[in-house]
């Protein structure tokens, strides 16, 4: 073959594939419902009651279901895997390890889910404040700042509004969510949007207030998290070197993993040396989350 059949066959096949590249990038365009993972994961079974509540006391979303099951299904693969590998000691450490991020993780969604309330309450309520101003009923203020605000205030304002047409009483409705909610900056929102609703007064104003000060409270939160990183970073270190130690330990031989996992002399040093690690690091990380609070 030729130098310049070789060429063009070069140049065709570049060619080929840059036409069926740009083929797929205008097929990802257009608006066509593929079957993917999203429709698979629609034929699971919801989430079981009792961990739904669970879920749902540490706002975590329980739908779609599939991150649920996922969960549960590495869950159940890691305890068979630890007990063959290890038998009933490195199952039993597994199940609690387990446990533990499980509930870590939930706390930490409910404080991600707590920041995110609190960046959006103020502006939420400047909305609110601005509508007032501009001459709108508290009602419609509400129903307003619902609409323009992302994520879960704005889903409470239009849950407010809709309870509030439904029963006509809007105080009533401010109070449960109020109830609801039980944050400090909420409780401070509420007091500010039912004030004057049977006396009158300057709402706009003292709710203009209260969202400065929930944004000064924020910006405290923020510089005193900044000040305690140092520390978050010494009780991590301090609570994981145990764990590496041993599991350092543990793969260099010598019968140490063999002592701590199949004796029950060591089942028992393994389990208390893992419950006073587990209650120092969460002594640390109380201490570091009151600094900041």
């Amino acid at each position: 073959m030729s130098a310049a059949a070789v060429v063009a066959t070069v140049v065709a096949a570049a060619a080929g594939l840059a036409g069926t590249r740009r083929h797929r990038r205008v097929l990802g365009r257009l608006p066509v419902d593929r079957p993917g993972w999203a429709t698979w994961a629609a034929w699971l079974p919801p989430v079981p009651q009792r961990a739904t509540g669970w879920l749902a006391a540490g706002r975590v979303p329980t739908t779609p279901s599939w991150p649920f099951w996922m969960a549960a299904l590495g869950l159940v693969g890691l305890v068979c895997g630890s007990a063959a590998i290890g038998g009933p000691g490195l199952a039993g450490v597994a199940a609690a390890s387990s446990a533990t991020a499980a509930v870590a993780g939930r706390r930490w969604w409910r404080s991600r889910d707590e920041a995110g309330r609190q960046r959006t309450l103020a502006p939420a309520l400047e909305l609110v404040a601005g509508s007032l101003r501009s001459g709108a009923s508290l009602g419609d203020a509400l129903a307003e700042a619902g609409r323009a605000t992302p994520g879960p205030i704005g889903d409470d304002l239009r849950l407010v509004t809709c309870e509030a047409l439904r029963s006509g009483d809007l105080a009533a409705a401010l109070g449960r969510w109020e109830a609801a909610d039980g944050s400090s900056d909420v409780r401070l929102a509420v007091a500010a949007l039912a004030l004057g609703l049977s006396t009158g007064g300057a709402r706009a104003q003292a709710i203009d207030g209260v969202a400065a000060t929930i944004r000064a409270r924020l910006d405290a939160r923020a510089e005193a998290w900044a000040l305690a990183t140092q520390g978050r970073l010494s009780a991590t270190v301090l609570a994981a070197a145990p764990v590496a130690f041993c599991v350092l330990a543990a793969a260099g031989g010598g019968g140490t993993a063999s002592f701590l996992l199949r004796t029950r002399p060591g089942l028992a040093c393994l389990a208390g040396g893992l419950s006073l690690d587990g209650l120092g690091a969460a002594w640390m990380a109380r201490l570091t989350r009151l600094s900041v609070t």
